[in-house]
């Protein structure tokens, strides 16, 4: 997170930037200097009260009169910053901030403090002021273990999902999983084994009917073979013919029928494919080899 800091610019710190300005450049702040005395600085003050250290720094200038910069204080004594002091590259003190009750941050002697500030040197002339961040830091890459630098993963490297040390972004995790949801031709080819199947696209192709009251049909989807099953019950005297709840698109395999035993005469069915969409029952006795009215049921596969 970065901290906005408007602090006082010293008398000294305008004379650098109005000479520089004459001198066609620009006054470059080179360093930050740290201190742990709480006071209200004005604009005399040329030094910190009790700097504790000076630190090399890292930025840009982010707007004619805001300058965002970063600084690592990684020693090991430990003190609360209570003072911040901004160096020109001629070691004149530009500005400093200071508050005589709140510090700014703790620097613990095991722990690196890194700073990030966002300077508004609105008292100044636009554009006057700028970072060298020549001298700059290097931060250590995060870990499992140890809070530090990450590098974003894009989003071929998001979807290639090999990179063991790249962070992933919520845009670049969600490219990565939509690119392994199975489509429906990976779904139907099944020879896929990086993708993985949604609800809608199992459920694709799948048809079935059991309301009718002469029978129904379960049709499978074309990743399992496109089988139908259908089924049902109809009542025939002699020879008739009947329609199957649905047409089948390709090929009738079987056709199996069986009546009730209503009578106990022994009665008897056979059941007869005429085509694609129609199937011929016909019931009788064996006692008495007569065509009989019976309720058949049957039940035929095919795809």
């Amino acid at each position: 997170m970065s901290i906005a800091l408007i602090p006082i610019i010293t008398s000294a710190g305008i004379a650098a930037v109005f000479n520089a300005t004459n001198n066609g450049v620009e006054a470059m702040i080179t360093e930050i200097a740290l201190g742990d005395s709480g006071w209200s600085p004005d604009n005399t003050a040329g030094t910190l009260q009790n700097e504790m250290r000076r630190l090399a720094i890292s930025g840009e200038r982010i707007s004619d009169n805001q300058i965002h910069l970063s600084a690592i204080e990684d020693g090991i004594t430990e003190y609360w910053v209570r003072e911040v002091g901004f160096y020109l590259a001629d070691g004149t003190l530009l500005a400093i901030w200071s508050d005589p009750v709140n510090a700014l941050s703790f620097k613990s002697s095991d722990v690196d403090l890194l700073l990030s500030f966002d300077l508004v040197l609105d008292t100044l002339p636009a554009s006057s002021v700028n970072i060298d961040g020549t001298a700059g830091f290097n931060l250590p890459a995060a870990t499992a273990q140890k809070r530090g630098l990450i590098h974003l993963a894009d989003i071929p490297e998001a979807k290639a999902g090999a990179d063991q040390v790249k962070a992933m972004t919520p845009a670049t995790t969600k490219s990565a999983i939509d690119d392994r949801i199975a489509t429906q031709g990976h779904v139907n080819a099944g020879a896929s084994a990086t993708h993985f199947v949604t609800p809608s696209k199992m459920r694709f192709g799948f048809l079935a009917n059991f309301a009718g009251p002469s029978g129904g049909y379960i049709v499978f989807p074309a990743w399992l073979g496109g089988l139908i099953i259908q089924f049902g019950k109809n009542s025939t005297t002699g020879f008739q013919t009947f329609s199957f709840p649905i047409t089948y698109p390709n090929y009738v395999g079987s056709l199996v029928a069986s009546p009730i035993q209503a009578t106990g005469q022994g009665e008897a069915c056979n059941a007869t494919i005429i085509d694609n969409s129609q199937f011929q029952l016909i019931s009788w006795e064996v006692n008495g080899l007569t065509n009989i009215q019976n309720i058949i049921y049957w039940i035929s596969i095919g795809f």
